[in-house]
């Protein structure tokens, strides 16, 4: 199926978040699924810039949850409403962009 990088444009993936920074990741191999995180990440962008979509990382964001438990919810693994809004923030600007542009 082609691509319709014009219908894309209203779009956005958002890069998945390394949860091998969290408590609950330490009981496995907190370095492999950061490494494997990356990987799929580096994929993903690539396949999004082609596609036309927005591409937004937030993995850089999760990462900083390995010195500061406030990001981290209290099961120890999922993101607090902190972390949410520092995602929420960096996804806005491009949240408002594709608002911005006129529909057909």
């Amino acid at each position: 199926m082609p691509i319709n990088k014009t219908l894309n444009a209203y779009f956005s993936h958002l890069s998945i978040p390394d949860y091998g920074v969290t408590p609950f990741a330490q009981r496995f191999n907190p370095e492999a699924i950061s490494r494997d995180l990356d990987a799929f990440n580096k994929v993903n962008k690539t396949l999004s810039q082609k596609a036309g979509v927005y591409y937004v990382d937030i993995t850089l964001i999760s990462r900083k949850a390995k010195n500061d438990n406030s990001l981290i919810a209290f099961d120890g693994l999922h993101p607090s409403a902190i972390m949410y809004k520092q995602w929420v923030n960096k996804l806005l600007p491009v949240v408002k962009n594709i608002l911005d542009k006129e529909v057909f």
